[in-house]
C-alpha cells in the first residue's frame, strides 16, 4: 500500500513535497557524480592547464587553447625563453601564464604566417636537414620517446650495450634523457664521445619539425636584455638587421662578438674550427685574439638567407613562391613562427585526440609493464569471490539449522568481529601471517577475507526467512543436508549471494593497505599497490587523476551492470 494514495498526490501541498524531495534526491545525485567528472575532466589535461579544473578541457572547445597547449609541450620551460625572442614577445611574455591569458593568440603572433604559402614551409623543413647535426638539438620536452626509442634500435634493445658503449649504467631505455644542446655557448663544440655521436646521429635521422636550431637574431636578443633594461631601447635595438653592424651598436655589437658569439660559427680567413679536438682549444684562442674585420659569421640566420638566395636567385621569385612581400632576402628571417603554425594547422586533429587519452596511455604502460599486477590482482579477485561464496554461505546454513542456543552465541561471536575497525586487526593479522611463513604471497592477501563476519549474519538472516515446510518436505524424500543447501536454499539465496558477492570483489580489487603491508615483494603488489606507487612518478597531477579514474573504472562499471542484482538484494530480504 502507497504512503501517499492516488487523491492525495493531487494536492499541491503534497505535488510541493514530492518536488522537494526529487530536487533533494537529484542535488544528491549530483554533488556524487559532480566531484567524479572534475576528476575526469583533469585526467584528460596535462600540466599546463590542471589548474583549470574544468569539466571539459578547453583544448577540446578551442583552438586557441589547444594552440598554446602544443606550445608549452614543445618549448616548456626550458626553452621557454626561446619561444619569447623567437616570437620577439621578450618583453611582454615573463612565464607561461602570460601566454595561457592572452586574447587573439593566432591573430596576434601569426597574422603573416597565415598568408603564407605551402611552400615556404618546406623551404624552412629543406635548409634544417641541410644543417649539421651539431649544429641542431631536439625540443628537449617532446622528444625524450623519439630519443629513446631510436637508442633501442640503434642496440637492438640491448641495455647492456648500451652500457658497454658508453661507459653508463642505466637499467633501461627509459631512463635515458636527450642532451640538451649547448648551441649558444660560445666555446662550445661537438664532443667526440660515443654518447655523443649517437646523439648526432638520431639528429640527423629525425625529421626536421623536431629539429632546433640556433638563431643569431635570439641570441643577440639575449645579450641585449640582459645588458639593458630598458624595455623601449631594448625593442629598438633588437631589431637590427644582422646582414651588417647595427647602426649606432658598433661597440655593444663588437662586445657581443667576443663574449658571445659561438666561436665555432667563425671562419678566419677562409680556415674554420679544426677536426681534431686537440686543436680546438688553441684555435678559439687564436680567434678572439683575431681583429673582428677578418671575422666571417657562419651563423644558421645567414646560412638561411644564403640557402634562399641560392635557390630562388630574384627576391621576386621567392615573393612570387611563397605569397610574400619581401624587400631583399637580408629580411628573411628564420621562420620559427611559420613552424609552429604550420604544424598546428596540419596535426591540430592528432595533437587533441593525443592530449585526450595521453595520460591513460601512460597509465596503462605503466600498469601493463609491471607484469603481474593485473594477474595477481585478477587471481585474487576470482578467489575472493569464490570464497565467499562457499565459506559465508555454508556457516550461515550451519547456524540457521543447527540448534538456536548454541547459533545464537557463535553469531554474537562473528558479530563482535564488525565493533573494532579493520585497521585495529592488521597488526595481530601481520603478525600471524608472518608467523604461518605466508608474507609476499597469495595466502596473505586471500586468508583473511576469507569469513566475515557481516555477510554469515545477513546470509544467517535470509536462511531463516525461508519457509520450513521446504526443509521438512525434503526431508520426508531422504535428502541429505548437502542436498538440501544446494537445491533448496543456495538457488533461493541467488540475489543475496549477489550482493555478498560484490563485496567480496569491491573488497578484494580496492584493498590496499593489507596488500601494501603483508606483500612487500613488488611481484605480489596488485593494481591499487601500483597506482599508489605510480602517484609517486607521476609527472603531474593530471596523471595521478588518470590513474584514479582507471582504477574506479572496475567497480563503476559492475555496479552500473549489477543494481537490478543490488536493488533485488536489498528489497528480498525486507520483503521476507
Amino acid at each position: 500500500m502507497p504512503i501517499i494514495s492516488k487523491g492525495g498526490r493531487r494536492g499541491w501541498k503534497t505535488l510541493t513535497m514530492i518536488s522537494l524531495m526529487y530536487a533533494a534526491l537529484l542535488a544528491g545525485s549530483l554533488s556524487m557524480i559532480y566531484p567524479f567528472a572534475l576528476m575526469l575532466g583533469g585526467s584528460l589535461c596535462t600540466g599546463y592547464d590542471f589548474d583549470d579544473f574544468e569539466l571539459i578541457p578547453a583544448y577540446l572547445r578551442n583552438d586557441e587553447a589547444l594552440l598554446k597547449k602544443r606550445l608549452f609541450d614543445k618549448y616548456g620551460n626550458q626553452n621557454f625563453q626561446s619561444l619569447a625572442f623567437q616570437y620577439k614577445r621578450d618583453s611582454e611574455w615573463i612565464n607561461w601564464n602570460d601566454i595561457r591569458i592572452e586574447k587573439d593568440f593566432l591573430q596576434r603572433n601569426y597574422a603573416e604566417e597565415m598568408k603564407v604559402r605551402d611552400e615556404a614551409v618546406a623551404d624552412w623543413f629543406d635548409f634544417k636537414k641541410s644543417l649539421p647535426a651539431s649544429e641542431c638539438g631536439l625540443y628537449f620536452e617532446t622528444d625524450v620517446k623519439y630519443y629513446q626509442n631510436f637508442l633501442r634500435a640503434l642496440y637492438n634493445g640491448d641495455i647492456a650495450s648500451l652500457n658497454r658503449c658508453w661507459g653508463r649504467s642505466f637499467n633501461q631505455f627509459g631512463e635515458i634523457q636527450p642532451m640538451f644542446p649547448m648551441l649558444f655557448e660560445q666555446r662550445y663544440c661537438a664532443p667526440e664521445r660515443t654518447d655523443y655521436q649517437d646523439y648526432l646521429a638520431a639528429l640527423a635521422a629525425a625529421p626536421p619539425e623536431r629539429l632546433q636550431v640556433a638563431s643569431l637574431r635570439e641570441m643577440w636578443s639575449r645579450y641585449l636584455h640582459k645588458k639593458y633594461i630598458s624595455p623601449d631601447r631594448f625593442k629598438a635595438m633588437a631589431v637590427k638587421n644582422f646582414s651588417e653592424v647595427p647602426v649606432g651598436l658598433e661597440p655593444d655589437w663588437s662586445e657581443f662578438l667576443r663574449v658571445r658569439y659561438p666561436l665555432r660559427l667563425v671562419t678566419v680567413n677562409g680556415v674554420g674550427l679544426p677536426a681534431e679536438a686537440a686543436r680546438r682549444s688553441q684555435w678559439m684562442e687564436s680567434v678572439l685574439q683575431t681583429p673582428l674585420s677578418q671575422w666571417e659569421l657562419n651563423d644558421p640566420d645567414s646560412r638561411w638567407q644564403s640557402f634562399l638566395e641560392a635557390k630562388y636567385g630574384d627576391i621576386s621569385q621567392l615573393n612570387l613562391a611563397w605569397g610574400s612581400d619581401y624587400p631583399a632576402f637580408s629580411s628573411i628571417e628564420m621562420s620559427f613562427r611559420l613552424e609552429d603554425y604550420h604544424d598546428f594547422v596540419v596535426n591540430k586533429s592528432q595533437y587533441r585526440r593525443g592530449y585526450l587519452l595521453a595520460n591513460y596511455k601512460t597509465v596503462l604502460s605503466f600498469l601493463t609493464s609491471k607484469g603481474r599486477a593485473i594477474s595477481v590482482t585478477l587471481v585474487l579477485i576470482l578467489l575472493s569471490v569464490g570464497c565467499a561464496l562457499t565459506i559465508n554461505p555454508l556457516a550461515a546454513y550451519a547456524l540457521s539449522r543447527g540448534r538456536q542456543s548454541v547459533s545464537m552465541k557463535l553469531l554474537i561471536f562473528f558479530l563482535a568481529t564488525m565493533a573494532f575497525p579493520a585497521e585495529v586487526g592488521m597488526i595481530p593479522g601481520f603478525l600471524l601471517i608472518r608467523d604461518l611463513g605466508l608474507l609476499n604471497t597469495m595466502g596473505a592477501l586471500l586468508l583473511p577475507g576469507l569469513a566475515n563476519g557481516y555477510s554469515i549474519f545477513l546470509l544467517k538472516g535470509f536462511f531463516d526467512s525461508i519457509p520450513r515446510e521446504l526443509y521438512e518436505a525434503a526431508d520426508i524424500d531422504g535428502a541429505s543436508e548437502v542436498s538440501k543447501f544446494l537445491r533448496i536454499t543456495f538457488p533461493m539465496s541467488l540475489p543475496i549471494l549477489a550482493v555478498i558477492a560484490l563485496g567480496a570483489f569491491t573488497a578484494a580489487y580496492g584493498g590496499f593497505m593489507w596488500a601494501f603491508l603483508t606483500c612487500q615483494d613488488p611481484n605480489m603488489w596488485t593494481i591499487m599497490v601500483w597506482i599508489y606507487d605510480f602517484q609517486g612518478k607521476a609527472t603531474n597531477q593530471a596523471e595521478v587523476f588518470a590513474a584514479l579514474t582507471v582504477a574506479a573504472i572496475p567497480t563503476m562499471l559492475v555496479f552500473i551492470f549489477c543494481q537490478k542484482i543490488i536493488m533485488r538484494g536489498i528489497v528480498i530480504p525486507t520483503m521476507k
